[in-house]
């Protein structure tokens, strides 16, 4: 089993996006780096420092290599878990979750990162940030980071608005429009569950929830796209809650 929300990618990135795996009963949210080009800005390796005093990820201490073999008896993914408070840079950011429910506002509360192999005698340091949502029932969506507070309008949309094909070509035909996109690698189904717009100031996004069936690797499946006149771009997909 893969750890919850280990599937995310970007394509075509847009600067502040990232994805956000959701507790439902609980609200709370780990927010992560979908790819180099859009990072976090966090030192995952100044953080392990504080726990791991001095820690070389290309030299880790034999202790450290003894610690993770053991574990890896007990798990294929062996993993040493570290935390950290929210550096400055990023306590004055506002994030916001981008969910079907709707755009719903993000409280860090930390960050949570771990040490794993990285090779038979090297180490990697990540992680992802901690938040908590006000709102429960939240089964996962997107994060969006700003330097300022925004206003952020949505929708729900009728799904038949969207169809999909084999081909990976996406359709989306509101009004009498027709917006496509040919999407690569990913396209859980070519049935959409669940849609909704939002409008960020003058730009305007598409959010789909793809249905997943039992057989499916992945509980659920999200993929954000940029509207911008009669062009659909991906910005970015997630799957979470995956067994592969």
């Amino acid at each position: 089993m893969l750890p919850i929300g280990l599937l995310l990618f970007a394509a075509n990135t847009t600067p502040g996006f990232f994805g956000a795996r959701v507790e439902p009963s609980t609200g709370q949210v780990r927010i992560y780096e979908a790819s180099a080009e859009q990072p976090l800005d966090v030192d995952w390796t100044a953080v392990a420092r504080r726990q791991f005093p001095g820690l070389n990820p290309k030299h880790p201490p034999s202790e450290m290599l003894r610690r993770l073999r053991d574990l890896k008896r007990e798990s294929d993914y062996p993993e040493i878990p570290i935390s950290g408070h929210v550096p400055p840079t990023l306590a004055s950011k506002h994030f916001y979750l981008l969910a079907m429910e709707g755009a719903i506002v993000l409280r860090l509360t930390g960050l949570e990162g771990r040490i794993s192999f990285d090779g038979e005698d090297s180490v990697r340091v990540g992680g992802e940030l901690a938040a908590v949502s006000a709102q429960r029932n939240i089964h996962g969506g997107f994060a969006l980071r700003s330097a300022t507070p925004l206003s952020i309008q949505s929708e729900a949309i009728p799904v038949a608005e969207v169809s999909a094909d084999k081909s990976h070509v996406i359709t989306y035909h509101p009004a009498g429009q027709s917006l496509t996109t040919v999407i690569t690698p990913f396209l859980p189904s070519h049935q959409p569950e669940v849609a909704r717009r939002f409008q960020i100031g003058s730009a305007a996004y598409l959010m789909i929830r793809w249905k997943t069936d039992p057989s499916s690797d992945c509980a659920f499946a999200f993929s954000l796209f940029r509207l911008s006149g009669n062009e659909m771009r991906e910005v970015q997909w997630a799957a979470y809650n995956c067994d592969v």
